[in-house]
Parts: structure tokens; sequence; C-alpha cells
């Protein structure tokens, strides 16, 4: 659509106005009447006007030759039956052309693109001899506005409200018609949620210039941002291109102005101001200019002051929403421990609303709470780190991080924490049961399985015994076996029994090479090496952890015994022992330790199980090694992982230096703050 042609149906015929509006839809902005009084507003438009007239519209009788008489620049096109009265009337009326009310859509075209290539002549013939409006001629020089009119800058409102954008925008407009003394003022401005400039304020314009929504990339807003320079009508003619100067015509005449003052920001155009006629009829000229332009560029001022004050309220709002949302507690506090934030979540786990804490004492949260943000803000200590604890009055457990707010090597505050890990408790817990059922019931499968065995032979010479009795051997055989499977139960029982009570892990200082070191002896005691090739590489910067001395020595014990009895018969056999740093996230790092051995690895159904209860493929093991293996190196906060091959078996081991074991503390209410 051509924005800079305006074209006016004249109809109240259903099909004479569908046919227009599809045939002419696309040339020009169309706007449709069917009113005398609407359609004269309309034509007080200054700029030159497209009139498609219904010859047979009763409410038109007698409206054209008023309209050539008064508006003679606008250009009409009749529609209607030839040879009829209206037809005839409106040829003596000196309209530009006559058309068939049957014509077809190529004809309506070209007789529509012929009347604003006409209208567009006429414009730039008017220019090039200097006219700059229809109907008078290029008038003198006016005299410069008045001293009692240079006061723009004087009346401008205070730069404040900036909430209220409009309503500030709109007591600017108010100002430029009171010290001014224009009959119309408006500002455009950008508006960036929206990507259009369209009218903010005004004062004496009409609805449709209210609704104009302009592009960025509309022609008027790319030639200010190239010449940043008022446009004035009186001065259009001095502007060289001509294309330019019908544009600039056209979009003061859509807006209905004398002037139009360019409003630039640092990053982009603002908008424009428009100035209308002044009340005494007297143009502008470029005495005034100065003042105006001094005007705009506080104009300009407040609309980025606007703009900008508007985009931190948007990300303030954003960003108090997402605080809110998020479902950790805050709670945010001044340098003297007053509070100043407290999110939804955090009013959630303390009961307690905004109302209730806002610029409260920290100690309204209770000593949990206060005392390390207290310590914070007074000695600089350590941040908390995931303390936790039980809340006695709703059973809840709560988790704390602190952490100083510091701006310029200065403490302005401290920030809490507040984790409700309740459903993760009770999360982590239904697991543990479900664990604790599935480890029972994969014990009471495999104990069935290894305790039928001595029980069927038991049971056999037990049937026999009536029959064989007299017979010394069987009396002698009997009496080994039954003796062997008995002891048999027992030790299942007794290695099931320490499997399932393993002492609780203590934790200490150790240097994980006397672990290892160690771990090789016990191997050594339990089971011979056969010419075993042991190669260690332990030399690391930080061998130190914390780590049960005994838990730790047991289970790199099994898995270097599992090794030997993996290597037995197998040429040139080695056990290779690493120990290098393990860099771990969200922990101090650790060590790693891999036990390599060149043995036939694993069948494939073992490896897949290695870690269940009496899986093994020892005649003698019980397979209860691997799994006391992962437990303890799970009450380290490390994991195991097992790699095999036909060339061979790799454990790696990897341990964390501290393993973080949160403080869990039942807090009772005699306790709380």
């Amino acid at each position: 659509m051509n924005d800079h042609h305006t074209c006016i149906i004249f109809s109240s015929d259903p099909d004479t106005i569908r046919r227009l509006q599809g045939s002419i839809g696309s040339m020009a902005r169309l706007d449709i009447v069917n009113d005398p009084t609407t359609l004269r507003r309309l034509l007080t438009r200054t700029h030159p006007v497209l009139l498609w007239f219904d010859a047979h519209e009763v409410n038109g009788r007698n409206l054209l030759p008023s309209i050539r008489k008064e508006r003679p620049e606008t250009v009409i096109i009749v529609i209607g039956e030839p040879g009829t009265q209206p037809m005839l009337d409106a040829e003596s009326a000196d309209v530009y052309a006559q058309v068939d009310a049957k014509a077809d859509t190529k004809s309506l075209q070209l007789i529509t693109r012929q009347a604003l290539t006409h209208m567009d002549l006429t414009a730039e013939l008017r220019m090039l001899h200097g006219q700059t409006h229809p109907t008078t001629h290029r008038p003198a020089p006016p005299a410069p506005m008045a001293p009692a009119e240079t006061t723009l800058r004087q009346h401008l409102p205070p730069l404040r409200h900036f909430d209220h954008v409009n309503s500030l925008l709109q007591g600017v407009i108010d100002a430029i018609a009171n010290s001014a003394m224009v009959l119309r003022a408006a500002i455009f401005a950008y508006a960036p949620d929206r990507n259009i400039y369209q009218l903010h304020a005004g004062i004496g314009y009409r609805d449709d210039v209210r609704a104009l929504k302009i592009m960025p990339d509309d022609p008027l807003v790319r030639w200010c941002e190239i010449n940043a320079q008022i446009i004035c009508r009186t001065t259009l003619c001095h502007i060289p291109d001509h294309n330019d100067q019908i544009m600039l015509q056209n979009a003061l005449d859509t807006m209905g102005a004398e002037l139009i003052i360019p409003l630039h920001g640092h990053k982009q155009m603002l908008g424009w101001l428009c100035f209308g006629q002044r009340a005494s009829g007297e143009p502008f000229n470029p005495a005034d200019f100065q003042e105006i332009t001094l005007f705009a560029e506080h104009v300009a001022t407040i609309l980025e002051n606007a703009l900008l004050y508007k985009e931190v309220t948007l990300q303030k709002t954003f960003a108090e929403t997402m605080l809110h949302t998020i479902p950790t507690g805050i709670i945010a506090t001044d340098e003297s421990g007053n509070i100043h934030w407290f999110n939804d979540a955090a009013s959630s786990i303390f009961y307690k609303d905004h109302a209730q804490t806002i610029g409260q004492p920290i100690e309204t949260l209770g000593s949990r709470i206060a005392s390390p943000i207290r310590t914070l803000l007074t000695q600089g200590g350590p941040p908390e780190k995931n303390r936790e604890w039980v809340d006695p009055q709703n059973h809840r457990y709560l988790s704390l991080q602190t952490a100083r707010l510091m701006k310029d090597q200065i403490c302005i505050g401290a920030v809490a924490f507040i984790h409700d890990m309740t459903r993760e408790r009770q999360l982590v817990q239904k697991q543990k049961e479900l664990d604790r059922a599935a480890f029972w019931t994969e014990i009471a499968a495999n104990m069935s399985h290894e305790i039928r065995n001595p029980l069927v032979a038991i049971k056999t010479f037990s049937q026999l015994l009536p029959e064989r009795y007299t017979d010394p051997e069987f009396r002698q055989e009997f009496s080994q076996i039954v003796s062997h499977e008995v002891d048999r139960l027992n030790a299942i029982i007794q290695q099931i029994n320490t499997f399932a009570n393993l002492p609780a892990p203590v934790f200490e200082p150790v240097d994980i090479r006397d672990i290892i070191r160690k771990g090789i002896e016990y191997a050594r005691t339990r089971i011979p090496l056969d010419g075993i090739d042991v190669r260690t590489h332990l030399d690391i910067p930080s061998p130190l952890i914390q780590g049960d001395k005994h838990a730790l020595t047991e289970a790199v014990a099994h898995v270097i015994r599992n090794a030997i009895e993996a290597l037995k018969g197998s040429p040139d056999p080695y056990i290779d022992i690493t120990l290098m740093p393990a860099p771990l996230p969200e922990s101090n790092g650790g060590v790693e330790i891999t036990i390599r051995d060149n043995g036939p690895g694993m069948p494939p159904a073992i490896r897949q199980n290695a870690f269940s209860l009496f899986c093994t493929t020892k005649p003698s093991g019980m397979g209860l090694g691997l799994p006391i293996v992962q437990r303890t190196i799970s009450d380290h906060n490390g994991q195991v992982q097992i790699e095999s091959t036909a060339r061979g078996t790799c454990i790696n081991m990897v341990i964390p230096r501290e393993p973080k074991h949160a403080e869990v503390i039942i807090e009772t209410s005699a306790y709380r703050g």
C-alpha cells in the first residue's frame, strides 16, 4: 500500500464499495464515507486527495460544485451509469474523469494510477514554482517570534512522573500550545514494544491522525535520521530533492502540521514534534528555529529518560517476578541487618508476609538465620554452606546458604538462601526404603539358592542313614559332609551379618598412598601373588583426604584380591595401580585410584551384575567383595566403575577429598530466637 496517497470513496452502495476496495485497495489508503459532513471534514486535509464519487449517491447531490470550488486540488473521479442525469451533472462540474459503473478491475486500476500520477506531478510543479500551499502564494518572510512567545523551555513540565509517560508528554504539549500559541501540537514517539512511531500526546488533532502508525523504515523516519533538521512548510522549496519535497509535503499534510521537529536520542530516533498553525495566522520562519531546536532537545531528554525509566522498570519487574517465583527462599538485609527483600518462597517457609518482615531486624526470623547473617555483617566471617536443621514446629528440613553483598570493597548487606528440603528428604527416605526392600529381597533370593545346596546334601545323607547306618564308611562320609555343609551355612550367615552391619565410617585425615600400600599387604596375606608383578604409581601433589582408614583399606584389598585370583594361569600377569588427582565439581577435588590387570576379563553376565550380592565365578567365594567396595566408596560420596574386556579388567574408584556430610540439627523450640 502507498501510504503517501489517500483515496476517499464516497458511496453507500455495497457493490460499488466492494469493487473499488478490491481493485484499488493496494494502491492508496482508503477512507469510505457516505455522509457529506464527514466528507468535507476529510477534505480539509491540505494535501491532495483522490475522490471516487458515486454519482447515484442521494446524499451527494449538488456536492461536487462546492468541492471543486473549495478544494480545487482534489482529483475527482465520478463512477456511475453513462448518460444518466447525475453523470451529466458531474461532467458540468469539471471532474477529472467519469467511469462506467460496470468497468472491469484493470480499467479501475488504470484510471486510479493515472489520477495518482497527476496528483504527484501537480504537487511537484507547485514545488518547482515555489508554491507550498495549493490555494495560496508563497508568503513574505514573517517577523520573528515575539519575545513573549520565546519561552518554550520555561514552560516545560518537571522531568518526573516517568511512570506515567503519556501524562508527562501531554503536559509538554499543553506547554507548547500555551507558550507558542499554536492551534495544534503533537508528539509522535517510538513504542519499543510495538516497533512503531505513533501519536502519544496531542491537542487539536482528529482521530485519523491519532490512529497513524508509522514504521521505522518509513521514508519520513529515514529522512529525519539522515538530515536531522526541522521540516518547515515555508522552507520545503530549499530541499534539493523534489521527491523528498513531495514526501515531506505529504507528511506535513497528513499530520496537519506546519513544522516537524525530529527528536534524536543517543542510539536511535525517538520521534518528532508537530507544530500546527499559530493562532495569529503567521507562519514560522528560520528566526524561530533556534528556540524551537533547544526546546526539542529538552523534549528528547524527557522521552529518552522516559524510555530508559520504562526499560529499567520492566527489568526490575522481571527480576522481582523471577525472584518471587523461585522456590528457594531469598532474604536480603542491609548493612544494619534490617530485612529489605523477602520473596514469596521465604514467606511460605516462615509463615510471615512481607508486611511483617520488610524493614524488621533479621532476628525476626529466628536465630538460625540471624546468627550467620550477623556474623557476616559484623565480622566478615566465611559464609554458611548447606547448613541443615529441622524446624520443630512444622518438621521441615531446611538448608541455609549465606553470602555478603559487596560494592566497591564495602559490605552493603547480606543475603540468605533458604531451601525447603522436606520433599527431597521424603523422596530420599522413600528411595532408601525401596532400596532396603530390594536389598532384602535380593538377600532372600540369593540365600535361598546358597543354602539350598548344603541342605540338599544333608537331607540326602539323612535319608540314607537308616539303611546304611551299619556301614562304617558311610557313617564316616556322612559325618564329614554334614559337618562341612553346616560350616558352609554358618559362613554364609556370618558374611551376610557382616555385610548388613558394616560400621559407620569414621572420617579422619589419611594419606591415600598409605591406604593403597596397606591394601596390597592385606591382599598378600590372604592370597599369594604367585609371581604376579604389582606396579604402583602413587606420586601426587596432595595425597591427603578425609576418609575411613579401615574401610578404604579393606575396599582396596578386595579389588586387588579379585585381580590376583583372576590372573591365575595368565602369562606374564601384572596388576597396575595408579593414583591421580580427580578434578571434581562442587568440591575441593579428589583422588582417583585405578587398579588394572591383564587377566581374561569378566564374562558379560558377571560384568552386568558385578555389584550384586553372591555374584561370583569363584567356587569358594561368596560374591560380597565388590558390593562391599561399592558401599564403602558410596559412604565416602565417591563413585566406582568397572571396565572389563578380554584383555583385562580396570576398576576406577573416585573419592572426594572432603566428603560433604551436612550437619543436621534438630532445633528445639527453646532454641528459636
